[in-house]
């Protein structure tokens, strides 16, 4: 028996377990990739419950994408603040306002460390969520 024969007979053997074993083509990769990208988009809108179910809807149940949409939640303010008052105490050991401690990390950033530059970002977030009610 040659290499070539045999090396043939191997592909005809694996082509004919991945059909049984019914295994995901790639057109079925290709199909997920694009469900995947349409919950993205959903998500970029701020659609986060729309792009949960699209992806159920598609098949797609996958720890990570379980715990993406879990932090996207509607209780993601909960979540995000970890230490209640910790950016006001910051802005008062500064000596100064809350509004201003987050003027100042917006115009000097590289003085401020990344926490307090995500915890100034949040602060902002907050007060406009609070200024729309």
């Amino acid at each position: 028996m040659s290499l070539q024969n045999d090396t043939s007979w191997f592909a005809k053997e694996q082509k004919r377990r991945l059909k049984s074993a019914d295994l995901p083509t790639p057109e079925d990769h290709i199909s997920q990739a694009q469900d995947h990208m349409s919950a993205a988009n959903m998500v970029k809108n701020h659609d986060h419950e729309a792009a949960a179910e699209h992806l159920a809807k598609a098949g797609i149940h996958t720890q990570a994408a379980a715990k993406h949409y879990e932090a996207h939640s509607k209780h993601w303010i909960q979540k995000a603040i970890k230490h209640p008052g910790a950016f006001t105490k910051q802005a008062k050991k500064a000596h100064k306002s809350v509004g201003g401690m987050i003027s100042s990390v917006k115009a000097h950033p590289n003085k401020f460390s990344s926490t307090t530059k995500h915890r100034a970002a949040l602060a902002n977030t907050l007060r406009k969520m609070h200024k729309e009610k």
